[in-house]
């Protein structure tokens, strides 16, 4: 039972609680909001109750800053969180006083100048910035754990922005939602290409490049065969070396500058070639179970095959003897390449 102490009743009366239209000015600004409020049961009079106000005011701010495209109280305590920084730190860090920080994130309402800083902070640049100039308003560990950050998150985004431009080189209908048999009916799919191509160097050790660019066409068009659709959204074209997914060398490019993986020149039996090697484990949960099945075929079918041993049966395939160099191989062709035979069982 909630009570509280009525002012028209003048004593503890036991209350009910109601949602009513509240309108209260913030900031001279008229704002309106449904609330919870306290009634007293014997005289029907509002009362007061801290937790209740306390709700209503958070709800006209919320407004407020909506109203006036403000960060909220969750997104500045997000802002923080996200370079690993206490209230007090970001507060020293931006010159503002010891408590400001924790005040926005319990509710209070910052002002426009202090919004337009706080939104620079998610920039990985405002940060080093603010290193260089104020860093010595943190502790070494603070600097040393923020500076971390701030070049992680710029590398990322570096990655991630090349990536972006690369995904639109490759494929530049993507973003319009065209797609065709030259893909297999998918987009291109830079993150499934990265985690089959992680996927095979954990699984083939010692993959040269031309071997990676032969399972991966083996993969999509396994899978497309089966279920009439591919895996990566890959477009392959025809090469000296057989089949190889088109702009192959700047899409490893981009998996370099990701830092998932790093090429370099190994002897792998009589041959020395660039290998791809993996420098983290794939993610597969985003994979279904024939999808990896179809990896997991390939891997034991061909794996153990040498580059140039791929090489050859792809050059036994209508699909590569009937192309010229560069063209595009469409995924139809998978019904007629005899390399699947027995590959599902069939005779």
């Amino acid at each position: 039972m909630r009570t509280g102490y009525c002012l028209e009743c003048h004593e503890e009366r036991e209350l009910r609680i109601e949602e009513r239209e509240q309108t209260f000015d913030v900031r001279g600004e008229p704002t309106t909001v449904m609330a919870d409020v306290a009634i007293c049961t014997a005289c029907g009079a509002e009362v007061s109750d801290l937790e209740l106000d306390d709700r209503m005011l958070g709800k006209l701010y919320d407004v407020y800053r909506s109203r006036h495209n403000l960060l909220s109280s969750r997104e500045i305590a997000t802002l923080r969180r996200r370079w690993g920084l206490s209230q007090r730190a970001l507060s020293r860090l931006l010159g503002w006083g010891p408590i400001t920080i924790q005040r926005y994130e319990a509710g209070a309402l910052q002002d426009n100048a202090h919004d337009a800083v706080l939104r620079q902070v998610e920039d990985h640049k405002f940060i080093l910035d603010l290193l260089s100039r104020a860093g010595g308003r943190l502790s070494a560990k603070e600097q040393r754990l923020l500076r971390e950050r701030a070049v992680s998150n710029r590398r990322d985004q570096v990655a991630y922005d090349l990536g972006q431009a690369v995904k639109n080189i490759v494929d530049p209908d993507s973003t319009a939602g065209v797609t065709g048999v030259e893909r297999g009916f998918r987009p291109f799919d830079l993150d499934r290409f990265k985690q089959v191509t992680l996927w095979f160097a954990r699984e083939c050790p010692g993959l040269v490049k031309t071997k990676l660019a032969k399972l991966l066409w083996l993969a999509d068009f396994a899978y497309f065969y089966e279920n009439r659709l591919s895996l990566t959204g890959l477009a392959y074209a025809r090469a000296p070396h057989g089949p190889m997914p088109d702009r192959f060398q700047l899409l490893l490019g981009v998996l370099e500058a990701e830092e998932v993986i790093e090429l370099g020149e190994e002897t792998v039996g009589p041959y020395t070639g660039e290998v791809v090697r993996a420098k983290e484990a794939p993610y597969m949960d985003d994979f279904q179970a024939e999808e990896i099945m179809t990896l997991k075929k390939v891997a034991s079918l061909f794996g153990g095959e040498s580059a140039a041993e791929l090489s050859r049966r792809s050059h036994q395939e209508r699909a590569w003897l009937e192309r010229g160099n560069g063209e595009i191989i469409p995924y139809t062709e998978a019904d007629a390449l005899s390399v699947f035979k027995g590959f599902w069982g069939e005779e």
